[in-house]
């Protein structure tokens, strides 16, 4: 009895599902709107403290993407035009380096300025056996 009613069954879910697929009336187009082009922005990356060790340093470079510099010593502060539209990420980070760790409590102030106006600002100290880790300070650019 099985067998005879699979057909049927088969057939009658069939239409439903083409007529529940019926295509409605009130259709909306959605026409997606493009980012806003945005000028290349200046952004300054800076790191000043005590730390007396050497750093491996993060930021993003002209082009939007990751750069690292390693050896680099206090003062360090670069500054590059980022290309690029709509929301784009810029980020400094900084940690001590394998065999270039300072002493223990000096400071490491990370900022970042886009144009001549500061984002973001970040100061750590280093651990009793001169490590230090400054987290990275993000600013989206829009």
């Amino acid at each position: 009895m099985i067998k005879k009613l699979l057909p049927a069954l088969f057939l009658t879910a069939t239409v439903c599902g083409f007529v529940s697929c019926k295509k409605s009336d009130n259709t909306t187009t959605y026409t997606p709107t493009p980012s806003t082009p945005t000028q290349s922005r200046t952004v300054k990356y800076e790191l000043t403290g005590t730390y007396s060790g050497t750093l491996l340093v993060g930021y993003t470079n002209q082009d939007g993407t990751n750069q690292l510099v390693d050896k680099v010593k206090l003062p360090w502060t670069i500054e590059v035009t980022v290309k690029g539209s709509g929301f784009t990420p810029v980020a400094l980070t900084a940690v001590s380096e394998v065999g270039g760790y300072g002493k223990g409590g000096e400071t490491l102030t990370g900022k970042l300025y886009v144009g001549s106006v500061e984002k973001k600002s970040a100061t750590v100290n280093s651990t009793s056996s001169g490590y230090i880790d400054l987290p990275a300070q993000a600013y989206q650019l829009q």
